[in-house]
């Protein structure tokens, strides 16, 4: 068996290539950088344990009749079960996307009901774009380029978002200068969302997501 030594207390801990649970995709084991030789490190113990025996089969717990398996068969299980979640994952992503897309649409149509939708803004950063106009490119820009999704900008974001749900237009993060520069470029925020879409850009979905109006 390969061992790491720690020199202090010359405990020997299984390199990495006697770990055989790490075929499992478990992560217990020790890096001689790092261990601090004057703890006691219970999992690191049990991996120099566990490195001087492998297990010969399993069982499965809750079978009325268990049928032993050996250990490649579990490899191969535990495979089976990482791809199952991955695409449990990607489903539910892409469930969630589509609902903050759907949201989004649903909260823009909404606004332009507003009697105020074709009235220019007349103060502030989003002065010269009507209500809905400032609106609909406030909902693409929070989805499609969001910003502010770490500290310090945040707090802005989550407060700016309720904004949003509540039907107002939000200042901050430079977003009406980039509705400008889109404009400019013969672009409406619908038109813009469409070619997001179209481009299949992510829509960052954090913990307040854009309903008003469903």
């Amino acid at each position: 068996m390969s061992v790491l030594v720690c020199p202090e207390s010359a405990r020997f801990y299984p390199a990495p290539e006697e770990q055989w649970w790490a075929d499992l995709g478990l992560n217990v084991g020790v890096s001689p950088n790092v261990y601090d030789c004057s703890q006691i490190d219970a999992e690191k113990v049990a991996a120099r344990v566990l490195s001087e025996y492998r297990p010969t089969g399993f069982v499965r717990v809750y079978d009325i009749d268990p049928r032993p398996i050996d250990f490649s068969d579990l490899v191969a299980e535990v495979k089976r079960a990482l791809e199952d979640e991955r695409r449990n994952v990607v489903a539910h992503a892409e469930i969630a996307q589509a609902q903050h897309r759907a949201a989004g649409w649903n909260a823009i149509h909404t606004r332009w009901m507003y009697d105020d939708a074709h009235t220019l803004v007349e103060t502030g950063e989003w002065a010269g774009f009507t209500h809905g106009e400032a609106y609909s490119w406030c909902v693409t820009l929070y989805q499609y380029e969001a910003r502010g999704v770490i500290q310090p900008g945040a707090q802005l974001r989550y407060n700016n978002v309720k904004i949003l749900n509540s039907g107002g237009i939000p200042a901050g993060f430079k977003y009406a200068e980039r509705a400008r520069a889109l404009t400019g470029e013969g672009f409406s925020a619908e038109e813009y969302r469409l070619v997001c879409e179209q481009r299949e850009m992510a829509i960052f979905t954090d913990g307040l997501p854009i309903i008003f109006g469903a």
